[in-house]
């Protein structure tokens, strides 16, 4: 009892402490929390493969309002009912480098969460 307890407490501090990675997994994912609001991965796919999946991602859960081909982001907003996200999109020489920026509530709050649920999905989506 006591021992399941003080893994309780552990798991507890590390996700307060922001260190969501040893809780979700990445390992398995391979994505990586930047900041409060930002996630990577590298896909090992080519770069058209990956924009076209990451628009077709954001259409469906989502309003696209617009679309920076020039520069690989896409911004959407009602993702997920309220959420504001950014995905960039760049290729790199081996595999193609995704962000994803995700907030909520008039873009004030950071959501980390939506934005590894995205890496995630795209992996999916990508296999």
């Amino acid at each position: 009892m006591r021992r399941g307890i003080s893994l309780l407490v552990l798991l507890f501090s590390i996700y307060i402490s922001g260190c969501v990675p040893a809780l979700i997994g990445t390992g398995i994912v391979g994505g990586i929390i930047i900041s409060d609001d930002t996630v990577s991965e590298t896909f090992e796919r080519d770069v058209d493969t990956v924009w076209k999946e990451a628009i077709s991602y954001l259409e469906e859960n989502g309003e696209i309002v617009k679309i920076d081909k020039e520069n690989g982001i896409v911004y959407a907003e009602k993702v997920f009912g309220n959420r504001y996200v950014q995905i960039k999109v760049e290729g790199k020489p081996v595999g193609t480098k995704v962000w994803v920026k995700a907030r909520k509530t008039a873009k004030l709050i950071p959501d980390v969460d939506d934005g590894v649920k995205i890496i995630i999905d795209l992996h999916k989506k990508l296999r």
